[in-house]
């Protein structure tokens, strides 16, 4: 019996640290991905900091 697995990742991904053509870079690997908008309003739970920086 054949069963298919998947796989799954999460990434953070900061502007200030990513190629220019990144989401070109990402749609030519050919795998299905799903990429949030680029937000800053995540909680942060370090102290004195109330939101986490921008990434997408």
């Amino acid at each position: 019996m054949n069963t298919d697995k998947a796989r799954y990742f999460t990434f953070l991904l900061y502007p200030e640290s990513i190629p220019e053509n990144w989401e070109m870079k990402l749609e030519l690997m050919g795998i299905p991905m799903a990429i949030s908008p680029l937000h800053d309003k995540d909680k942060s739970n370090v102290e004195g900091q109330e939101y986490k920086k921008a990434h997408y």
